[in-house]
């Protein structure tokens, strides 16, 4: 026996076994499978999976928004408790400052012989006695009458002047008028 005789057997007896396994092997998988598909099922399957690759993706999007909105929520949580800290302590320790300089001018006035201070009322904070305060909380002397706006306007146009300069506040108008 030669080399091509011995592989000729061989492949009959294999041929033999996979005749008679083969139908059956076909009909168990051809009923879960199709041996072809349509270009229309197969654009369909890409596209049920593109989809929900989408929606993963969307998902892992919405999840780091949230997780981004809710590190700046913090944040600005402890930006605002911060800043209220300081404003907070700013005010003391303005307070604070204005009390020793007070005991401070208590001391020398004392120490020069001089009355003491009557001590600051509310309305000294906002304007000084006899002032009082124009648009933009600036005090306006007494000497200086304050004329109504629209008056003020008026009047500075019968004079060929310009009636508003740029950046010029109400105050500065009343001195460009005198």
């Amino acid at each position: 026996m030669d080399f091509a005789s011995l592989m000729t057997a061989e492949i009959s007896k294999t041929k033999e076994k996979s005749t008679t396994t083969i139908p059956e092997a076909t009909t168990a998988t051809a009923s879960r499978t199709k041996k072809y598909l349509r270009r229309a099922e197969i654009e369909s399957q890409r596209e049920e999976a593109y989809l929900e690759e989408q929606a993963s993706l969307q998902r892992a999007r919405d999840a780091k928004a949230r997780q981004k909105r809710k590190i700046e929520e913090e944040e600005s949580t402890r930006a605002r408790a911060r800043e209220e800290k300081r404003r907070r302590l700013a005010h003391e320790s303005r307070i604070r400052r204005e009390e020793e300089e007070a005991t401070k001018e208590h001391a020398r006035r004392k120490r020069l012989g001089l009355p003491d201070l009557p001590p600051p009322s509310s309305s000294d904070t906002n304007a000084k006695d006899g002032e009082a305060a124009d648009g933009n909380g600036l005090p306006i002397a007494a000497e200086q009458e304050d004329i109504p706006n629209v008056e003020l306007l008026a009047l500075l146009r019968k004079l060929g002047e310009p009636a508003i300069l740029f950046d010029e506040s109400h105050r500065a108008r009343l001195r460009r008028y005198r």
